[in-house]
């Protein structure tokens, strides 16, 4: 019981975190005339991510034991993290055609306004 109730603890966590970023930020990155094979390829590679996932967690912690399959999620989790944090923009506060110079100026933001800016 103890088992099950872990699990069911980290789907809510991960679908209320991470989980669900992937499904908004799909929708805001893409410009218009991208955004359905952009999305469409991000929640392919999440989903096929997921079922690797499932595939192979038992038979890692049949060989790596429990500590072992913690410490490759969790070195997953950290390299995703710095991923997300270095390659994708921050969108709060952002209009659709800002996000889609940000992709056409290098992955950089145009000089002419920023986000905290419009903060009092």
């Amino acid at each position: 019981m103890l088992g099950f109730a872990g699990v069911l603890l980290f789907i809510i966590g991960f679908n209320f975190g991470f989980g669900s970023l992937v499904w908004v930020y799909a929708a805001e990155s893409f410009p218009s005339r991208l955004r359905s094979m952009g999305s469409s390829l991000m929640l392919t590679s999440t989903l096929t991510a997921n079922a690797i996932v499932a595939a192979f967690s038992l038979t890692m912690l049949r060989v790596l034991g429990g500590a072992g399959v913690f410490a490759v999620f969790g070195t997953f989790a950290v390299v995703a993290f710095v991923v997300v944090y270095r390659f994708a923009p921050e969108t709060k506060g952002r209009k659709l055609e800002e996000i889609r110079h940000f992709w056409e100026n290098g992955g950089r933001w145009p000089a002419e306004r920023s986000p905290a800016a419009d903060e009092p």
